[in-house]
């Protein structure tokens, strides 16, 4: 017994001494000689001229050090491009590394820091290469056997500091204060990430910090979210998103795969939800994309819930303020999504309400100098909208309520398609106060009553016509006017007839009469321009972005005119109609093989483009160009979605909103600009392998645009009272195109 307690202590010291042995030789020996400088410098050139031979361009690295008891730091690391320009360069990399796996040969690499770094890539036009693919085609593996790799990524924390990233497109211009894609570099990136746990069926990871600072302006102080990813479900249980003076809260994001297994189908069958918390926005932080956001100094509070599946989509309880004072609330839900011909929406507006006083101080946050808003609209005071929509895309019931303190508003619009498409309905008002409206005692109630009936014939004609201009005056002499409607050019020419009536206004009335009366125009113009067109377009897998900018076109047009009742189109004369600068961004998402759905955004840059000249309402004797009474530009938000049937037949529908920039002075009976929103649909058939048939229809509902006139028309003379009146700009329009692609 004793004999063999000896020889146990005999044996545990020889495996101490093995072991420290062992330790000495294969760690402390190497680490102690990783700690002399020679050794370092040594280390770090053979390493550089291994780099060097291999890629063939210029490679430094200023030392390689070793830190107690799995750290490998690399420090003042350098790398060119092809080109002679810097490729990448790294103060500090460190690589954290488990001890045991290299008595295995094997590397396995822990943990990974990156301090003060800088990565730049870079393109000498859209079809040339990566400055980076000569360093991707060195390292490539030429042998596809497969084989079990010396080095094993199993990073549990990446950490970074101090970063800089930079891409561009050399042949592309800048640009100043825009975000462009071709043009990227990012500073002050930091970023903290954490794997807790990465396997075949589970990942389980945190993004603690990730903040960053692009050159147009864009700055995002932090992203930070928990990843919960298994074969089951996918959950990340809340996602912060900070700006400079906006925060973006999505919590109980959740995916649930359960119903997937047997069918296969990871678009349709997934339930997902998520709730948006209550986030703060200032559209100025995004000014980036949008420069009309860059004084948009305002607060937009906003929360709602999402949930569903891809066929059956609801969005509850959104909700909208500004300053503490509700916006908007409403509910919306779409069905049968990936079917075309069967999506059905819904949706109520539940409450709404935002003073006038709101509305002018949300204008001006698109203007660098604020600007005193009409006061008739300012006399509208609170305004409250209640209303719905619901139905299939090709019968499409739209009906709500406005009430201002003015009177209400009623619309019930009904657009569609039976053996033609159609848009139908009424727009009406029994109690428009115009006294209080106008701060005019000489005006009353307002009834009136516009129905609205129009199709498309099926031999592709389009019919139209606005006739019988009618006024109700109100005045305290009966033969003025008793409410009643009536014809306005009858009307005025009556009272510039009637011997009882001073002659000097006589003038007047008649030019209201003019005025008020049917005019006709038949004119075509004509004029040539050069227009150069940049683009940008991103590919990954499903997910394609585009972006475009279409320089200003000078252009001047020629009249050729038959008829002009307005006197403001002579035969002959050339008229200054630039086609203005235009921006566009779009995106689009393959959900199904066969579904597409895409977003854009188009702007106009109409206030650097040259026009004809109008008269100046500050001064009538002055003549100046349109282009002075447009504030900004004009912008347009577009979204759509494309089903194809079979390799034969494809169908798609879609809608634009469109905001106009323009005030008082541009508009006139015969040029104006009115917001409006467009529906549209189309479809293409494939005839041959080569030849495809596209047509498409689409109408147009604009909003009503109101001028106001101290003294209207300036038909009174100066040295007379002026009479005031008003203008309302309105129009409908429906379009037809068909056409086909022929490829070779």
């Amino acid at each position: 017994m004793h004999k063999f307690k000896k020889n146990a202590i005999k044996k545990f010291k020889y495996i101490i001494w093995g072991s420290l042995i062992f330790l000495w030789l294969f760690y402390f020996v190497p680490a102690g000689l990783l700690n002399i400088p020679w050794v370092q410098k040594r280390i770090s050139e053979i390493a550089s001229e291994k780099l060097h031979s291999t890629l063939g361009v210029p490679v430094s690295i200023g030392k390689i050090d070793f830190k107690p008891f799995n750290k490998l730091i690399i420090k003042d690391l350098y790398l060119e491009d092809q080109q002679g320009d810097t490729l990448f360069q790294a103060k500090r990399l460190g690589v954290g590394f488990d001890f045991l796996p290299l008595l295995k040969r094997k590397i396995r690499i822990s943990s990974a820091q990156l301090f003060s770094f800088q990565f730049n890539l870079s393109k000498e036009n859209d079809q040339s290469p990566l400055n980076l693919q000569f360093v991707i085609d060195a390292f490539a593996g030429k042998d596809t056997t497969k084989k079990d790799p010396n080095i094993d990524l199993a990073v549990k924390n990446f950490v970074l500091r101090r970063g800089k990233f930079t891409f561009r497109v050399k042949d592309i211009p800048k640009t100043q204060g825009k975000f462009n894609a071709k043009d990227l570099k990012f500073t002050d990136i930091s970023s903290k990430i954490h794997v807790e746990k990465l396997t075949n069926s589970e990942l389980i990871a945190n993004i603690d910090r990730l903040s960053l600072n692009e050159q147009s302006g864009l700055a995002v102080r932090r992203i930070a979210f928990g990843l919960d990813f298994s074969k089951d479900s996918a959950a990340i249980k809340k996602m912060e998103i900070v700006f400079p003076n906006s925060s973006l809260t999505l919590e109980n994001i959740l995916a649930d795969f359960r119903n997937v297994s047997d069918s296969g189908d990871y678009i349709n069958n997934p339930e997902i939800s998520l709730q948006i918390s209550p986030s703060k926005i200032r559209m100025q932080d995004f000014k980036a994309f949008v420069p009309a956001f860059a004084n948009f100094k305002d607060v937009l509070n906003f929360s709602g819930k999402v949930s569903g599946r891809m066929n059956h989509l609801e969005l509850n309880d959104f909700l909208l303020t500004n300053a503490d004072k509700l916006i908007f609330q409403a509910n919306l839900a779409v069905e049968n999504l990936t079917n075309e011909n069967d999506i059905f929406v819904s949706g109520a507006v539940k409450r709404s309400f935002i003073p006038a006083t709101e509305i002018a101080k949300i204008a001006n946050n698109f203007r660098e100098n604020p600007a005193d808003f009409p006061e008739m609209i300012l006399r509208l005071g609170d305004i409250r909208f209640e209303g719905e929509i619901s139905g299939y895309f090709r019968n499409l019931t739209a009906f709500g309520l406005f009430n201002t303190d003015v009177g209400s508003l009623r619309t019930d619009i009904v657009i569609g398609k039976n053996h033609a498409n159609f848009i139908k309905g009424e727009i009406k008002s029994q109690d428009l106060d115009l006294k209080k409206l106008l701060a005019n005692d000489d005006y009353g109630i307002a009834d009136f009553n516009i129905e609205v009936d129009a199709q498309q014939n099926l031999n592709n004609k389009y019919e139209g016509h606005l006739r019988n201009i009618m006024i109700n005056p109100t005045s305290n002499v009966p033969a003025l006017g008793t409410g009643t409607m009536v014809s306005a050019p009858d009307y005025f020419e009556g009272l510039a007839q009637n011997p009882a009536l001073p002659a000097q206004y006589k003038p007047t009335l008649e030019g209201l009469a003019t005025k008020t009366s049917d005019m006709y125009l038949e004119s075509s113009q004509s004029g040539w321009g050069i227009s150069p067109i940049l683009g940008f377009n991103f590919n990954y897998k499903n997910l394609n972005i585009g972006m475009k900018y279409e320089f200003k076109t000078a252009l001047n047009v020629e009249n050729k005119t038959k008829r002009d009742d307005t006197g403001q189109f002579k035969d002959g004369v050339n008229t200054a109609h630039d086609i203005p600068a235009l921006y566009t961004v779009g995106v689009s998402y393959q959900i199904t093989p066969k579904l597409l759905a895409s977003v854009g955004y188009h702007h106009f840059f109409d206030s650097d483009a040259g026009m004809a000249t109008v008269t100046n309402p500050a001064n009538t004797s002055e003549k100046i160009e349109k282009q002075n009474f447009i504030n900004g530009g004009t912008n347009e938000y577009l979204a759509g979605i494309e089903y194809q049937i079979d390799r034969m037949f494809l169908v798609s529908a879609g809608g634009q909103i469109t905001r106009y920039g323009v005030t008082d002075g541009y508009q006139t009976d015969l040029s104006f600009s009115c917001n409006s929103y467009s529906i549209g649909l189309g479809g293409a058939v494939n005839v041959a392998k080569n030849v495809k048939i596209n047509v498409g229809y689409f109408w147009t509902t604009y909003s009503d645009y109101e001028k106001n006139w101290d003294n209207y028309n300036n038909v009174i003379p100066a040295d007379q009272t002026p009479v005031p009146g008003k203008d309302i700009f309105s129009r409908t329009n429906k379009v037809f195109a068909a056409g086909v692609d022929i490829s070779f």
